[in-house]
This record gives structure tokens, C-alpha cells and sequence, in this order.
């Protein structure tokens, strides 16, 4: 343990088993970065916090050792400004509770992830395009109110993008599929979206999880065309009626999770994928189910339906999926004496 202390409060604290330095109550203004020389070797990350002025400079990358590969920046109000140089060779930045408004990137080939959460930042930054290598991208808690999805085309190497717990409330894209990206998953759940058009989505070819829960969705317009989609999360929201009849065939779509809506029926044309093994529908409003519908599904394997209206269910076994094995109609005003005999033998039906 090496500990260095001033008289200001700063406090330098490093614990070299675990290859990490904290920062606490620095200046840099005023107590310089001298002490950073102290740093044991073999340290990979620092952590400062509460730091004790507006801007966090490039002479901090400047002054550490080359192997520190991860640099975070928490409790921090009065940072507003922070620059990452072309030569800092970290991978990993994170910011947590600052007052963090601008970050500016030079060129840097380094840095994989970037974490920004509880920061009153407006925008995405520019920047991030300077970033070749970059793979991950996690903004939370902010103030951001809008993003262009074609902004991201550039950055090939990115896996996921996480724009959650905001204020989002417009999401605009081109929606060419001339372009396209390595995209992963896109999350942009916890926000304020009213209306979405999904051919934004399609030069994300790659994605297999479209995260777009807990907001305000009312409509979605356009098609959906993301062949490598297995997931898509549209739960807590305010649709009343979804149509995927216009949506391409997305053969590898699993799972659709549209729970705590406010849906009449069974969105039209889910027997168009194959793939689909899990629907989550309770909490809707849905009174009639299309069995005729579900029945073309080959490998759909559960599908919860509680806490809507549905009053009765086929009394024909065959009329079912094949691979049926969880049906969920708890909450529904349906009493047992409706569930035909052997049913629960080959499906597990739960009513109450």
C-alpha cells in the first residue's frame, strides 16, 4: 500500500495486488500531477474522485505510466470538461455523477469502451468518431433528447450502444441499406419515445437485440428489416395495435417481449417467423387470440398471455403450436372448467 497526503485533502491511495490508484479531492491546479510519479508499476487502473476542478486536461495521459489501461472519474460535480488526448493509452473511460457537459476526443486507437452516467451532457460528442477502435458505448443518466442513428456508421468496430435512463425523446436514421455496421445490440430503453420508425434500424444488419422498453411508444412506423435480430424488447410502452405484416422476414427473431401494453389482439403476421420460440404479451388488453395464427409457429415454446380479457381457449389440442410447452393465462377471466382434458399433459398451462 503506498498512501501520499496534502495538506489540501488530497489523498493518493494505491494498492498494488489489485493494480489500482485512487485519486481523492485533487486539484490539479494546485497540487500539479508530481505525485502521479509515484505510482507503482504495474498499475492498470486509476479512479479519481471528487475532483476539485472544471477541466480534466490532457496532461493527466501525459503524466501516467503507459500500462494504466482504464481511467474513471466518479462524485466529481465541478468537472465539466474533460479532454482525451491522441496519446493516452487507455481503453477504458468511465465518468460517474460529474458535471461533465463536454468531452472532446483527439484521434486515439486505444480507447475500446466509454461510460458516461449521471452527467447533465446534451449531446452524444462529435468526437467519438475519432475513436477507430472503439466497442462499446454506454450513456445513462444523461440529458440527451435526441440521436441520429446514421451518426454511427463510421465507427465499425462497435458492438453495443446503450443510450438508456434519459431523456431521448427523437431518434432519427437514415435507413440505407447500402451501409452497413457491426452493431450488436442497441438498447435505448428508460427514455421518452413517443413514435419510431424501425427503417431507421436497417443498416444495423448485424443486430440481435433491439432494446426498446419502458418508454412511450405509441405507433411504430416503417418495416422492420434486421435479419439477424433474435431479440426484440418492446415491453412497457403504449401501443395498441402492432402490425409485422410489412415487417421482412426475420428468420432468426426467438423471442418478442410486448408486456404492459395497451393491445387489443395478437400483433398480425408473428407466424411469418419461423425462429419465434418465446411471445410475452400480459399485461395487455387482448381479448381474442388467432390460434389459427399461433398454430403456424413450428417451434414457438411458451407464450404468456396474463392479465388481458381472453375469456376461452381451443378445446382442440391440435390446434396449438407443436412445441408448445408453457401457455400462461393467469389473471384472465377464464375458469378452469374452459382448459379441455389432456391439455396439461404435453402443455403446462397455468390459470391462476
Amino acid at each position: 500500500m503506498l498512501l501520499r497526503a496534502s495538506a489540501q485533502g488530497l489523498k493518493f491511495c494505491c494498492n498494488e495486488p489489485d493494480s489500482r490508484c485512487t485519486i481523492e479531492e485533487w486539484n490539479p491546479s494546485e497540487e500539479g500531477y508530481f505525485f502521479l510519479n509515484h505510482m507503482p508499476n504495474g498499475t492498470h487502473v486509476i479512479k479519481i474522485v471528487n475532483l476539485q476542478n472544471v477541466l480534466l486536461e490532457a496532461k493527466l495521459c501525459s503524466t501516467v505510466v503507459q500500462f494504466v489501461n482504464s481511467l474513471s472519474v466518479e462524485n466529481s460535480p465541478k468537472l465539466g470538461i474533460v479532454i482525451i488526448p491522441a496519446t493516452c493509452t487507455i481503453e477504458t473511460l468511465i465518468m460517474f455523477k460529474t458535471g461533465v457537459r463536454i468531452i472532446h476526443f483527439e484521434k486515439n486507437s486505444a480507447i475500446i469502451s466509454v461510460t458516461i452516467r449521471n452527467s447533465p451532457i446534451t449531446n452524444i460528442p462529435a468526437t467519438l468518431l475519432t475513436l477507430p477502435a472503439i466497442q462499446h458505448i454506454l450513456l445513462e443518466y444523461t440529458k440527451i433528447a435526441s440521436i441520429d442513428l446514421s451518426w454511427f456508421y463510421p465507427l465499425k468496430g462497435l458492438a453495443t450502444l446503450k443510450l438508456v435512463k434519459s431523456n431521448l425523446q427523437v431518434v432519427h436514421g437514415e435507413g440505407s441499406t447500402n451501409v452497413t455496421t457491426g452493431l450488436n445490440v442497441i438498447n435505448l430503453s428508460y427514455n421518452s419515445l413517443r413514435a419510431l420508425n424501425l427503417n431507421g434500424f436497417a443498416p444495423f444488419a448485424e443486430l440481435t437485440q433491439l432494446v426498446l422498453a419502458h418508454n412511450k411508444l405509441e405507433s411504430l412506423t416503417g418495416a422492420l428489416n434486421i435479419p439477424a435480430l433474435t431479440g426484440l424488447m418492446l415491453n412497457h410502452n403504449r401501443l395498441k395495435q402492432l402490425d409485422a405484416c410489412q415487417w421482412n422476414d426475420t428468420q432468426r427473431l426467438q423471442g418478442i417481449t410486448l408486456a404492459h401494453n395497451y393491445l387489443r389482439q395478437v400483433p398480425a403476421c408473428l407466424e411469418r417467423f419461423a425462429s419465434l420460440a418465446h411471445v410475452d404479451l400480459n399485461h395487455n388488453r387482448i381479448g381474442y387470440v388467432r390460434w389459427e395464427d399461433l398454430q403456424q409457429l413450428p417451434k414457438l415454446a411458451s407464450i404468456d398471455l396474463s392479465f388481458n380479457r381472453i375469456t376461452a381457449i381451443p378445446a382442440d389440442q391440435a390446434q396449438y403450436p407443436p412445441l408448445l410447452k408453457q401457455l400462461d393465462l393467469c389473471g384472465n377471466p377464464i375458469g378452469v372448467v374452459t382448459i379441455p382434458d389432456g391439455l396439461n399433459d404435453s402443455i403446462h398451462v397455468t390459470v391462476v
